[in-house]
């Protein structure tokens, strides 16, 4: 992680969700990156040690985002980190189910059975 140059932090209402998790928001945050805020601040050290976790396996060449600094927006704890875009993870795993459901197990569902 390195720290970029100082910037001033949005306000509140400035900042634009892009994306929603159980734990956390993420917020388009500038050019390519996107501000992963945790909804709650009893959570600081786990977003330190999962950043720790993400730039270890990114030097081991997992293409994992690469974090680029770790910050606090009103009281909460967040990361700012590389924006990859693409679908969402629920999304993602809708699409597999569905491939699964459609191509692995043709006229399952005329069965009765879901998968």
């Amino acid at each position: 992680m390195h720290n970029p140059p100082y910037r001033m932090l949005p306000k509140p209402q400035q900042l634009r969700k892009i994306a929603e998790g159980r734990e956390a928001e993420m917020y388009a945050w500038g050019d390519g990156t996107i501000l992963r805020l945790l909804r709650s601040a009893v959570d600081e050290g786990k977003l330190q040690r999962e950043a720790l976790a993400m730039e270890a396996a990114r030097s081991s060449g997992v293409r994992v985002p690469a974090v680029h600094d770790l910050t606090t927006v009103n009281g909460r704890p967040g990361m700012v980190m590389e924006r990859i875009d693409g679908p969402d993870l629920p999304a993602l795993v809708s699409l597999l189910l569905c491939g699964c459901v459609g191509v692995g197990n043709p006229g399952g569902h005329s069965r009765g059975n879901p998968w």
